[in-house]
């Protein structure tokens, strides 16, 4: 990829696609690998948004670790159905259905120097991560000196069980 922006489906429906790697790409357009039903491993590290249904329904995708990814958009992994596994170490926002469906998530690595902005519960409908379960199966990692924060923070506050500091 020349450009720094990939475009809106650009790889939807690609069954067969098992692994992605773009070192220099910023933004990943809308539906970009949606139903790459076979995707397990991708490496964006300039990655600054990750948006609306990017990877939605790719079913085989395990973990993901995006250093520099500042959103995460409505229904960007909806139905990773194996996704146990996600770090952002500078995120600001989680949009509603991010992670809607990811029935495996138990790890989400929230890293940065400030409390992330959880537009609704509904970001974790359907995962270890939802206020049915208190945390219970699903635990969200947070830097120790934000831990009181995310306590009573909105929506967190709903999480507090599965809220814990790694360090």
């Amino acid at each position: 990829v020349c450009s720094s922006d990939l475009g809106s489906s650009t790889f939807l429906n690609c069954t067969s696609l098992t692994a992605l790697s773009f070192p220099l790409l910023s933004r990943i357009n809308t539906n970009a690998f949606g139903n790459c039903i076979r995707l397990t491993t991708v490496s964006f590290p300039l990655l600054s948004y990750v948006t609306t249904s990017v990877f939605y329904n790719c079913q085989q995708l395990e973990s993901v670790s995006f250093p520099n990814a500042a959103h995460i958009g409505s229904f960007a992994f909806t139905n990773c159905s194996n996704l146990s596994w996600a770090s952002f170490a500078k995120v600001s926002y989680i949009y509603n259905n991010a992670f809607w469906g990811c029935s495996q998530l138990f790890s989400l690595y929230l890293l940065g120097s400030s409390v992330v902005t959880l537009q609704s519960l509904d970001a974790f409908e359907n995962t270890p991560m939802n206020e049915a379960y208190q945390g219970r199966y699903g635990n969200v990692y947070v830097p120790s000196e934000l831990y009181s924060s995310y306590l009573t923070a909105t929506n967190w506050n709903n999480l507090q069980s599965g809220i814990i500091t790694p360090y």
